[in-house]
Protein backbone atom coordinates (compact mmCIF):
# COMPACT_ATOMS: atom_id res chain seq x y z
CA UNK A 1 0.00 0.00 0.00
CA UNK A 2 2.83 2.40 0.71
CA UNK A 3 3.99 2.76 -2.89
CA UNK A 4 0.55 3.60 -4.44
CA UNK A 5 -0.03 6.21 -1.70
CA UNK A 6 3.38 7.73 -2.39
CA UNK A 7 2.72 7.71 -6.12
CA UNK A 8 -0.70 9.27 -5.61
CA UNK A 9 0.71 12.03 -3.40
CA UNK A 10 3.35 12.90 -5.98
CA UNK A 11 0.84 12.98 -8.82
CA UNK A 12 -1.72 14.98 -6.82
CA UNK A 13 0.91 17.55 -5.82
CA UNK A 14 1.90 18.07 -9.46
CA UNK A 15 -1.73 18.30 -10.55
CA UNK A 16 -2.48 20.85 -7.83
CA UNK A 17 0.38 22.96 -9.16
CA UNK A 18 -1.00 22.66 -12.71
CA UNK A 19 -4.48 23.67 -11.57
CA UNK A 20 -3.14 26.64 -9.60
CA UNK A 21 -0.97 27.75 -12.51
CA UNK A 22 -3.80 27.47 -15.04
CA UNK A 23 -6.43 29.04 -12.77
CA UNK A 24 -7.93 32.42 -13.56
CA UNK A 25 -7.48 34.70 -10.54
CA UNK A 26 -10.82 35.87 -9.09
CA UNK A 27 -9.37 37.45 -5.96
CA UNK A 28 -10.22 41.06 -6.75
CA UNK A 29 -13.52 40.51 -8.54
CA UNK A 30 -15.07 38.06 -6.07
CA UNK A 31 -14.80 40.21 -2.95
CA UNK A 32 -17.88 42.31 -3.74
CA UNK A 33 -20.00 39.56 -5.31
CA UNK A 34 -22.69 38.08 -3.06
CA UNK A 35 -22.55 34.32 -2.62
CA UNK A 36 -24.47 31.25 -1.58
CA UNK A 37 -22.24 28.45 -0.30
CA UNK A 38 -23.93 25.03 -0.27
CA UNK A 39 -22.33 22.46 2.06
CA UNK A 40 -23.32 18.80 2.41
CA UNK A 41 -22.18 18.72 6.07
CA UNK A 42 -21.24 21.25 8.74
CA UNK A 43 -17.54 21.91 7.94
CA UNK A 44 -17.35 21.49 4.14
CA UNK A 45 -17.88 25.21 3.55
CA UNK A 46 -14.91 25.93 5.81
CA UNK A 47 -12.43 23.57 4.16
CA UNK A 48 -13.46 24.58 0.66
CA UNK A 49 -14.30 28.27 0.90
CA UNK A 50 -13.38 29.87 4.24
CA UNK A 51 -10.78 32.34 2.93
CA UNK A 52 -13.12 33.40 0.12
CA UNK A 53 -15.96 33.88 2.61
CA UNK A 54 -13.68 35.89 4.92
CA UNK A 55 -12.56 38.08 2.03
CA UNK A 56 -16.15 38.78 1.02
CA UNK A 57 -17.27 39.55 4.55
CA UNK A 58 -14.31 41.91 5.05
CA UNK A 59 -15.65 43.85 2.05
CA UNK A 60 -19.15 43.90 3.57
CA UNK A 61 -20.50 41.47 1.00
CA UNK A 62 -23.35 39.15 1.91
CA UNK A 63 -22.58 35.43 2.12
CA UNK A 64 -25.25 32.84 2.89
CA UNK A 65 -24.16 29.38 4.02
CA UNK A 66 -26.62 26.55 3.46
CA UNK A 67 -25.79 23.26 5.21
CA UNK A 68 -27.89 20.48 3.72
CA UNK A 69 -27.49 17.60 6.20
CA UNK A 70 -27.74 17.55 9.99
CA UNK A 71 -24.28 15.98 10.37
CA UNK A 72 -25.74 13.34 12.66
CA UNK A 73 -24.10 10.29 11.09
CA UNK A 74 -20.62 11.24 12.18
CA UNK A 75 -19.06 8.44 14.29
CA UNK A 76 -18.18 9.83 17.71
CA UNK A 77 -18.03 6.91 20.12
CA UNK A 78 -20.89 6.74 22.59
CA UNK A 79 -22.64 10.02 21.71
CA UNK A 80 -26.27 9.75 20.60
CA UNK A 81 -27.31 11.00 17.18
CA UNK A 82 -29.28 13.87 18.77
CA UNK A 83 -26.21 14.91 20.78
CA UNK A 84 -24.04 14.80 17.65
CA UNK A 85 -26.52 16.99 15.76
CA UNK A 86 -26.66 19.46 18.65
CA UNK A 87 -22.88 19.62 18.89
CA UNK A 88 -22.37 20.05 15.15
CA UNK A 89 -25.04 22.77 15.03
CA UNK A 90 -23.26 24.60 17.83
CA UNK A 91 -19.91 24.26 16.08
CA UNK A 92 -21.42 25.50 12.82
CA UNK A 93 -22.70 28.63 14.53
CA UNK A 94 -19.24 29.18 16.05
CA UNK A 95 -17.60 28.72 12.65
CA UNK A 96 -19.95 31.31 11.18
CA UNK A 97 -19.11 33.70 14.00
CA UNK A 98 -15.42 33.36 13.11
CA UNK A 99 -16.23 33.75 9.41
CA UNK A 100 -18.23 36.90 10.08
CA UNK A 101 -21.44 35.37 8.75
CA UNK A 102 -24.48 36.36 10.87
CA UNK A 103 -26.90 33.71 12.12
CA UNK A 104 -29.61 35.03 9.78
CA UNK A 105 -27.39 34.01 6.85
CA UNK A 106 -26.86 30.44 8.09
CA UNK A 107 -29.44 27.98 6.77
CA UNK A 108 -29.46 24.52 8.39
CA UNK A 109 -31.74 22.34 6.27
CA UNK A 110 -31.47 19.31 8.57
CA UNK A 111 -31.76 16.52 6.03
CA UNK A 112 -30.44 13.20 7.43
CA UNK A 113 -26.70 12.81 7.09
CA UNK A 114 -25.54 9.97 4.80
CA UNK A 115 -29.00 9.65 3.21
CA UNK A 116 -28.83 12.53 0.72
CA UNK A 117 -28.45 10.24 -2.29
CA UNK A 118 -32.09 9.19 -1.69
CA UNK A 119 -33.27 12.78 -1.23
CA UNK A 120 -32.03 14.54 -4.36
CA UNK A 121 -35.54 15.66 -5.42
CA UNK A 122 -36.56 17.36 -2.15
CA UNK A 123 -33.09 18.89 -1.73
CA UNK A 124 -33.32 20.23 -5.29
CA UNK A 125 -36.68 21.86 -4.60
CA UNK A 126 -35.48 23.42 -1.35
CA UNK A 127 -32.29 24.78 -2.92
CA UNK A 128 -34.21 26.10 -5.92
CA UNK A 129 -36.43 28.16 -3.61
CA UNK A 130 -33.43 29.48 -1.68
CA UNK A 131 -31.55 30.43 -4.85
CA UNK A 132 -34.60 32.21 -6.30
CA UNK A 133 -35.09 34.20 -3.08
CA UNK A 134 -31.43 35.17 -2.61
CA UNK A 135 -30.46 35.71 -6.28
CA UNK A 136 -26.72 35.56 -5.41
CA UNK A 137 -23.96 36.62 -7.79
CA UNK A 138 -22.03 33.40 -7.10
CA UNK A 139 -22.95 29.90 -5.93
CA UNK A 140 -20.38 27.48 -4.51
CA UNK A 141 -21.23 23.76 -4.41
CA UNK A 142 -19.24 20.59 -3.61
CA UNK A 143 -17.29 18.88 -6.36
CA UNK A 144 -18.75 15.82 -8.07
CA UNK A 145 -15.26 14.31 -7.74
CA UNK A 146 -15.53 13.84 -3.97
CA UNK A 147 -15.77 10.26 -2.76
CA UNK A 148 -18.59 10.95 -0.28
CA UNK A 149 -22.05 10.11 -1.71
CA UNK A 150 -23.60 13.08 0.13
CA UNK A 151 -21.24 15.41 -1.73
CA UNK A 152 -22.15 13.86 -5.08
CA UNK A 153 -25.87 14.09 -4.24
CA UNK A 154 -25.64 17.76 -3.24
CA UNK A 155 -23.70 18.50 -6.41
CA UNK A 156 -26.46 16.92 -8.51
CA UNK A 157 -29.24 18.63 -6.59
CA UNK A 158 -27.49 21.99 -6.83
CA UNK A 159 -27.08 21.77 -10.60
CA UNK A 160 -30.76 20.99 -10.97
CA UNK A 161 -31.74 23.75 -8.55
CA UNK A 162 -29.71 26.37 -10.41
CA UNK A 163 -31.38 25.41 -13.69
CA UNK A 164 -34.82 25.18 -12.06
CA UNK A 165 -34.51 28.62 -10.46
CA UNK A 166 -33.25 30.14 -13.73
CA UNK A 167 -30.34 31.64 -11.79
CA UNK A 168 -27.75 33.69 -13.64
CA UNK A 169 -25.17 33.22 -10.88
CA UNK A 170 -21.62 32.13 -11.58
CA UNK A 171 -21.45 28.52 -10.41
CA UNK A 172 -18.28 27.07 -8.90
CA UNK A 173 -17.50 23.67 -7.41
CA UNK A 174 -15.09 23.49 -4.50
CA UNK A 175 -12.92 20.43 -3.79
CA UNK A 176 -12.91 18.81 -0.36
CA UNK A 177 -12.06 15.09 -0.70
CA UNK A 178 -11.10 15.69 -4.34
CA UNK A 179 -7.40 15.43 -3.37
CA UNK A 180 -7.72 12.02 -1.70
CA UNK A 181 -6.83 8.87 -3.61
CA UNK A 182 -10.27 7.49 -2.74
CA UNK A 183 -11.93 10.13 -4.91
CA UNK A 184 -10.17 8.67 -7.94
CA UNK A 185 -9.27 5.09 -7.03
CA UNK A 186 -11.69 2.61 -5.46
CA UNK A 187 -10.28 0.10 -2.93
CA UNK A 188 -9.06 -3.13 -4.51
CA UNK A 189 -8.43 -1.67 -7.95
CA UNK A 190 -6.00 -3.51 -10.15
CA UNK A 191 -2.68 -1.88 -10.95
CA UNK A 192 -3.86 -1.13 -14.50
CA UNK A 193 -7.04 0.58 -13.29
CA UNK A 194 -5.04 2.52 -10.69
CA UNK A 195 -2.81 3.87 -13.44
CA UNK A 196 -5.88 4.81 -15.50
CA UNK A 197 -7.33 6.60 -12.46
CA UNK A 198 -4.08 8.49 -11.97
CA UNK A 199 -4.27 9.55 -15.60
CA UNK A 200 -7.79 10.84 -14.91
CA UNK A 201 -6.66 13.58 -12.56
CA UNK A 202 -3.77 14.41 -14.90
CA UNK A 203 -6.21 14.90 -17.80
CA UNK A 204 -8.47 17.01 -15.55
CA UNK A 205 -5.52 19.16 -14.52
CA UNK A 206 -4.27 19.55 -18.07
CA UNK A 207 -7.48 20.90 -19.51
CA UNK A 208 -10.70 19.11 -18.67
CA UNK A 209 -11.66 21.28 -15.68
CA UNK A 210 -11.76 25.09 -15.64
CA UNK A 211 -9.91 26.15 -12.49
CA UNK A 212 -10.34 29.47 -10.73
CA UNK A 213 -8.50 30.67 -7.63
CA UNK A 214 -8.89 33.14 -4.80
CA UNK A 215 -5.69 34.05 -2.99
CA UNK A 216 -5.62 33.39 0.75
CA UNK A 217 -3.06 36.08 1.60
CA UNK A 218 -4.09 37.86 4.83
CA UNK A 219 -6.80 35.24 5.41
CA UNK A 220 -4.87 32.00 5.73
CA UNK A 221 -4.43 32.11 9.50
CA UNK A 222 -8.03 33.24 9.93
CA UNK A 223 -9.09 30.19 7.91
CA UNK A 224 -6.93 27.99 10.15
CA UNK A 225 -8.77 29.47 13.14
CA UNK A 226 -12.14 28.51 11.65
CA UNK A 227 -10.89 25.01 10.81
CA UNK A 228 -9.94 24.53 14.46
CA UNK A 229 -13.65 24.51 15.32
CA UNK A 230 -13.91 21.17 13.55
CA UNK A 231 -10.62 19.60 14.65
CA UNK A 232 -12.31 17.28 17.19
CA UNK A 233 -14.36 15.51 14.51
CA UNK A 234 -11.63 15.14 11.90
CA UNK A 235 -8.57 14.62 14.04
CA UNK A 236 -7.48 11.51 12.14
CA UNK A 237 -7.69 13.36 8.81
CA UNK A 238 -6.48 16.75 9.97
CA UNK A 239 -3.09 16.49 8.26
CA UNK A 240 -4.93 15.95 4.97
CA UNK A 241 -6.99 19.12 5.44
CA UNK A 242 -4.00 21.21 6.44
CA UNK A 243 -2.03 19.99 3.42
CA UNK A 244 -4.69 20.59 0.79
CA UNK A 245 -6.84 23.37 2.24
CA UNK A 246 -4.36 25.73 3.87
CA UNK A 247 -2.48 26.88 0.78
CA UNK A 248 -1.76 30.20 -0.87
CA UNK A 249 -5.04 29.99 -2.79
CA UNK A 250 -8.43 28.32 -2.69
CA UNK A 251 -9.21 26.47 -5.90
CA UNK A 252 -12.61 26.29 -7.56
CA UNK A 253 -13.89 24.92 -10.85
CA UNK A 254 -16.25 26.92 -13.05
CA UNK A 255 -19.36 24.94 -13.92
CA UNK A 256 -21.90 25.82 -16.62
CA UNK A 257 -25.59 24.98 -16.29
CA UNK A 258 -27.24 27.49 -18.58
CA UNK A 259 -26.33 30.41 -20.87
CA UNK A 260 -27.57 33.00 -18.35
CA UNK A 261 -24.49 32.65 -16.17
CA UNK A 262 -22.90 36.03 -15.43
CA UNK A 263 -19.34 34.80 -16.04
Amino acid sequence: MREPVTTWTRVADVCYWIFATRARDLTESTARRSALVVAPHPDDETFGCAATILRKRAAGTRVTICVVSDGGAFPTGDMSRDDIVTLRDRNMHEACRRLGVPDDDLLLLGYPDSELSTLVDPVTNTLSTIIAELDPDEIYIPSSIDWHPDHVAVYAASLRAVAQSKSSASLYTYPVWFWSSGAWMAPGMSLVRRKLSLSGIIVAAAGQLRPRKVRTNNYREAKRDVMEVFRWELESDYDFFEKWHLRSEELFFLTSVNPRART
